[in-house]
């Protein structure tokens, strides 16, 4: 993180604490969790975990038994020159007309979570075109329309979507 502005420093240590704390909630140690080559946090052995932040505040999940994954977006609609790199026509024409950037931004979220709800032993590198996602209810069903890493072609994974002061906050536990 050398060369980062003061409030980008400042979110990645936040996101760093939070880490801690989850590790700490499953009874380990602290521990030095490095960034990897692909930026995402070298967890410790037998761990999963995701980090994320935004404006003042950073989240952290971890667990023993499967892949997690978290992303915290300002909840505000997504700038509609983005919209056609998040989504594809069959995702954009199952949501309303009305607020359409505020939906797009809880799809957005959505697949970041999905993104990083991956084992480090099998993480891949994909885009947004390899999951498309349908908000529900109680959040979001995503399906991998082609195979990446752990998830088959076909595979689905559920997660939330909740609003936090001002954010939307998506997980996955896959």
């Amino acid at each position: 993180m050398r060369g980062a502005v003061p409030g980008r420093l400042s979110e990645f240590q936040a996101g760093r604490r939070a880490a801690r704390r989850a590790l700490a909630a499953l009874g380990l140690p602290p521990v030095a969790l490095p960034m990897g080559q692909d930026r995402a946090p070298i967890w410790p052995p037998g761990i999963c975990g995701s980090i994320a932040h935004a404006s003042s505040l950073a989240v952290a999940v971890v667990s023993r038994s499967g892949a997690v994954g978290v992303d915290l977006e300002e909840d505000a609609a997504l700038d509609p020159d983005l919209w056609s790199t998040i989504c594809s026509d069959r995702e954009m024409d199952r949501l309303p007309l009305a607020d359409r950037g505020l939906y797009l931004r809880r799809i957005f979220a959505a697949k970041e979570a999905v993104f990083k709800a991956q084992r480090a032993e099998n993480r891949v590198m994909f885009g947004f075109e390899a999951v498309e996602v349908t908000l529900v209810e109680t959040g979001f069903d995503a399906q991998f329309l082609s195979e990446c890493g752990a998830f088959p072609a076909g595979s689905k994974v559920h997660g939330a979507l909740v609003p936090v002061a001002g954010m939307i906050l998506a997980g996955v536990f896959a």
